[in-house]
Order: structure tokens, then sequence, then C-alpha cells
């Protein structure tokens, strides 16, 4: 992906982690609940701001793809790319039209 005076940062639990009890533990916890966050297993936050990008890539992951989703729509200085625990990518919709006014396409499933 190209750039321009835009930050990119991407938290996932698809590196680090393990299953126990058909429960996948990982690094990134839900602070409402005090467990590992679930639903998704990467977000990426795109922003102006370094640090904002990390804190929103973060926040997003822990918030789940819906309500990450809509607190993209109603922040404009925000785009992401989510990956669901199933697989499924999601770009958000101003990032996924900026692809195809650019005619870029994102192919594949997440892992492959």
């Amino acid at each position: 992906m190209e750039l321009a005076d835009r930050s990119v940062a991407t938290s996932g639990d698809y590196e680090r982690y393990f299953i126990k009890d058909g429960v996948r533990y990982h690094h990134i916890f839900d602070p409402q609940t005090g467990h590992p966050a679930h639903g998704l297993i990467s977000a990426t936050a795109i922003t102006s701001d370094p640090g904002l990008a990390d804190a929103y890539s973060t926040a997003l992951f822990v918030m789940g793809a819906e309500r990450a989703l809509k607190l993209v729509k109603t922040t404009p200085d925000l785009e992401c790319i989510l990956v669901t625990d199933t697989g499924r990518v999601l770009i958000s919709p101003r990032l996924q039209e900026h692809m195809a006014q650019a005619d870029l396409t994102l192919t594949g499933k997440a892992g492959e």
C-alpha cells in the first residue's frame, strides 16, 4: 500500500496465541471482560497520526468488526482493514472507494 502523509498500524493475535479447550488465548485483552478479545484476528488502522494509528488498531481489534466499522464511519481521518476470525477481510467504505478509484483489488483470504 502506498501512502502519503498517513500512518498504518496493525494489531493482531495471529502470531502469538494458543488454543486450550477450544478457546483462543492471546495478548490483546478486552478491558470490559478481562479476557482476550475475540471476533477479529487482525485490525489495521490508517490515519494521519502514528500514535493514534497504534491506539486505533488495538481499539478496533477489541471492539470487533461491527463496532469498529461504526467508529470508522464517524471518524473522518480513520480507515481500516479488518480480518475476522473466519478469515473474512473487511475494508472501511472510504478506503474501499479509494482502492476502486486507484484500480486496486484485495484478493485471497487471510493467511494465504
